[in-house]
């Protein structure tokens, strides 16, 4: 129940951010949320929460032409809102993926969100 409040809580910076979500999203079907991480290291965020960052050599965080392009996205996303992003990423790192999934279809779902 505490993360339902906690997402609850978010619901408006959750509409500020849909790419961030895709991003996160689509990089659960890759392991270690590569994709996700790699944005998370490029705009600070993993070195200001864990003072490191996921990937210590770019070599390790190669990505074709499809990773790039939602990363982008993302990117260019983050350059408009980067609190609100900020927000959501930490949600998106701390709340367990079956709770998160559900409220986000939910969100989907939900008149008042669109």
């Amino acid at each position: 129940m505490k993360y339902t409040t906690k997402l609850e809580s978010a619901k408006y910076e959750f509409r500020r951010v849909p790419e961030t979500i895709s991003l996160f999203t689509w990089a659960l079907n890759y392991e270690d949320l590569k994709p996700f991480k790699i944005f998370c290291d490029i705009i600070g965020y993993s070195l200001d929460e864990y003072g490191t960052t996921f990937y210590k050599d770019l070599k390790d965080a190669q990505s074709g032409y499809l990773e790039c392009y939602k990363i982008g996205n993302a990117l260019v996303e983050y350059s408009d809102n980067p609190r609100d992003c900020e927000t959501i990423i930490g949600l998106l790192f701390e709340t367990p993926t079956n709770v998160l999934l559900d409220y986000i279809d939910g969100l989907e779902h939900d008149k008042d969100y669109v």
